[in-house]
């Protein structure tokens, strides 16, 4: 394992991410089995219940303000909680509370939904310290500016930002923001053709924290994109999960959740039944059908459902979501932790409180 895979901005870790909702991406993998659509996932945020009250926000777990553990996100009302779990103890450590202080804000994981959900898309949509989360403001013409909010729910208006009124000029929509592992802000703008549809879009990057920076970097002949291991942008049709690498363009796989090294990654099966770990692949002698069966199994067969699985620094262990088959979607999903090379997992006690909330997911483990 190297050291890069496990800092916050570095390989295997497209910006530490969470949150969700709202393009028709089209990707057959959910971010979790029971999150049902982005869409759906937005619309619901202020109607749902948590399953436990919002904790106070509590020192990092670091000096550095990194967090230490098994972390996850988890949507509890309308707040994104951000927490770190210790595996040995089940002690949890709250990074993070982000909830828009504006009605007209929401925050957005279209970049999930778009890159087919998992770890590696959830970091995405937080910086990769964990000060800032993804967010659209709902504009009253319809239209959306990207940016992202704070820990004290201010939001930062990247469009507004980067916008120049030079009289007759194109109209144009920006939309699918996310950090990139070199923690820089990215997001696609378009100019609409009046089909309704999106149309290919130009990247913006800003990199730093003030919102009048971004550049344009690349004009994509693909309606979707996503950051690569080397902060490259990468184009990613409409339906296409991106081909996720190693560091090494040519090496990765198509449904990766986490990478053990730079030779082996973690993946679940269609059905969210199995873990699995899987050699990489040089990109031609890969499928978009590929979905890591073809490694080995790492968990018992049962009539379980996983999802999330993320190595530990050393890639000697894995973490990853469970719940039972016959579980409502308001009982908080078990977290199980099991050796690398396969075995019987071991229950970590989080208790009821951490995990709860809407489509918990893991994002990394550090």
């Amino acid at each position: 394992m190297t050291s890069a895979r496990r800092s916050l901005g570095g390989t295997g870790i497209v910006a530490v991410a969470a949150l969700l909702m709202a393009l028709p991406a089209g990707c057959d993998q959910s971010p979790s089995p029971s999150s049902g659509s982005a869409a759906q996932s937005s619309a619901q945020q202020t109607e749902e219940t948590a399953t436990a009250p919002a904790p106070e926000e509590s020192s990092p777990a670091t000096a550095d303000g990194q967090a230490s553990g098994i972390v996850f996100a988890a949507l509890q009302g309308s707040s994104w909680i951000v927490a770190a779990i210790a595996p040995a103890t089940g002690a949890t450590t709250y990074e993070a509370t982000f909830s828009p202080t504006d009605d007209d804000v929401r925050l957005d994981a279209s970049f999930r939904q778009m890159t087919g959900g998992g770890p590696l898309a959830e970091r995405a949509l937080f910086s990769p310290d964990l000060r800032r989360a993804v967010a659209l403001r709902m504009m009253a013409d319809g239209s959306e500016h990207v940016g992202w909010i704070d820990r004290d729910g201010t939001f930062t208006d990247v469009t507004a930002a980067n916008t120049t009124e030079n009289g007759f000029a194109s109209t144009f929509r920006d939309d699918t923001p996310s950090f990139g592992p070199d923690g820089a802000f990215y997001f696609a703008r378009r100019e609409p053709d009046g089909s309704g549809w999106k149309t290919d879009p130009t990247i913006w990057r800003l990199t730093g924290s003030e919102p009048g920076g971004a550049v344009s970097v690349e004009k994509l002949d693909d309606v979707n994109y996503y950051v690569d291991a080397t902060s490259d942008v990468e184009p990613l049709c409409a339906g296409c999960s991106p081909f996720r690498t190693t560091g090494d363009p040519n090496l990765g796989a198509y449904r990766v959740t986490d990478f053990l090294d730079g030779d082996e990654y973690l993946s679940t099966d269609t059905d969210h039944a199995m873990v699995y770990r899987s050699p990489v692949k040089p990109k031609q002698d890969t499928s978009l059908m590929d979905w890591g069966t073809d490694g080995t199994p790492l968990i018992p067969e049962t009539n379980r459902t996983v999802w999330a699985p993320v190595a530990d620094p050393q890639g000697g262990q894995v973490a990853f979501l469970s719940t039972a088959v016959d579980q409502g979607p308001t009982v908080p999903p078990e977290l199980y932790i099991v050796d690398a090379r396969g075995g019987t997992p071991r229950l970590v006690p989080t208790g009821p409180g951490p995990l709860g909330g809407a489509n918990p997911t893991l994002l990394t483990w550090l």
